[in-house]
């Protein structure tokens, strides 16, 4: 798949005009060859059945939830509007500096090709100093701005994990002090105890 989408891309810049050669450096088209289709080719092969399989279980155990107590069900996924704001609010930020990402791997392409090419004339002026140093200034910033784009992204995680994993507090919560109002016997109690497994088993494995 990752072969056929570079072969894919490298035909369609093939067929591009001149003008197209002339606004773009030779390292971002490099970047848009090897790395933009290594992550379309990584989101199909793993992000794509994760999030296939984790929408269907979703839905299934809401379904289910609903089914066995729909009034605490409610309550569990009451922090999930606030987890859609967050996401709302995380994306642009998210999506501005994954581009800048991609604008320093071009630019760190862009000299790595120049310089490696031009190695003869680097050598001939002596220039291996400067050179070296305009490799480290490029490789300084492309780290910086991953560094940056990947602490924002997995404190927003973070945030996110902390309110989706508040639903299971809330169950223990609400439907506990149900459980005890209703007595072992009714049948609040009966349907608690599914929900209770659940969230707890949840909990459980997210701590392993």
């Amino acid at each position: 798949m990752a072969a056929d989408l570079r072969s894919s891309v490298y035909r369609a810049i093939e067929l591009l005009k001149l003008t197209y050669f002339d606004k773009k450096q030779v390292g971002a088209i490099t970047s848009r060859v090897t790395q933009d289709t290594d992550r379309v080719w990584g989101f199909l092969v793993d992000g794509m059945p994760f999030l296939v399989s984790n929408t269907l279980m979703i839905f299934g155990i809401l379904g289910l939830l609903l089914h066995i107590n729909w009034k605490l069900t409610l309550c569990i996924m009451a922090p999930i509007p606030v987890v859609i704001v967050i996401s709302a609010v995380a994306w642009r930020r998210m999506s501005q500096l994954f581009h800048r990402v991609g604008q320093k791997w071009a630019r760190f392409h862009t000299n790595l090709n120049e310089s490696l090419t031009g190695i003869r004339v680097v050598k001939a002026f002596a220039k291996e100093d400067y050179e070296n140093q305009k490799f480290i200034q490029r490789n300084h910033e492309l780290r910086n701005a991953g560094v940056k784009a990947d602490s924002t992204w997995y404190n927003t995680v973070g945030v996110m994990s902390f309110f989706t994993g508040s639903g299971a507090v809330i169950n223990w919560m609400v439907g506990g002090t149900w459980f005890i109002a209703a007595g072992s016997r009714s049948a609040i109690s009966g349907r608690f105890t599914p929900i209770w497994r659940w969230s707890t088993g949840r909990c459980s494995g997210s701590r392993r």
